[in-house]
């Protein structure tokens, strides 16, 4: 398909060296179909993310769908994908980001303290994946999780979204397993190796 006049001026060193939509397809699909939610690739880019590449579960799957457009700008403080992202950034510019750009408030649960957000990027972190819990949207949840390089620097996130009422406490930590599993299977494919830095 034909990539978006916005996703070709976002365009950078790593979708320059390889074709990482390529690389990560098959388990972008693989992970729709598993879930049944619409899955996302991402990359960081100033202080957002912006969509490369999404995958919409069949019509035939009877639910709710959301389109997530390539080249769609996400907001870096209240998406997973791009909170994802801004976590594994050095410290100094996660402060320069915050520090400099408006928190927005989209819906009652966006974050809007610089403090609070800080303290939530460092518990993303730490677990290793990011959830949106009607931060952007309301009625909308999302879940993140960090792609790595050979490098062990994050460079992507893949994220699946949907219905906040398809998210539910039930199944949440099973969602979570195997979004953080599809972010990690496509390190593997970029040479990435636990412990790499």
């Amino acid at each position: 398909y034909r990539m978006g006049l916005r996703l070709l001026r976002y365009s950078n060193s790593l979708l320059k060296s390889f074709d990482f939509r390529q690389i990560a397809k098959p388990i972008l699909e693989k992970l729709c179909s598993k879930t049944i939610f619409t899955t996302f690739l991402t990359i960081w880019q100033s202080y957002h993310s912006i969509c490369i590449d999404s995958v919409t579960p069949s019509q035939k799957s009877n639910t709710h769908q959301l389109f997530v457009e390539v080249g769609k700008e996400m907001p870096f403080h209240c998406t997973a994908s791009a909170k994802t992202l801004l976590a594994y950034q050095h410290p100094k510019e996660i402060k320069r980001i915050i520090n400099k750009n408006p928190l927005k408030r989209y819906t009652p649960n966006t974050i809007t303290d610089p403090e609070k957000l800080m303290i939530h990027l460092l518990d993303i972190k730490s677990k290793g994946f990011a959830i949106c819990d009607e931060e952007l949207e309301e009625g909308i949840k999302a879940i993140a999780a960090p792609i790595k390089n050979i490098n062990g620097k994050t460079v992507a996130s893949i994220t699946i979204t949907g219905l906040s009422k398809r998210m539910s406490s039930s199944n949440m930590e099973r969602l979570i397993r195997i979004v953080t599993n599809s972010a990690q299977e496509i390190s593997k494919k970029l040479g990435y190796k636990e412990g790499s830095t």
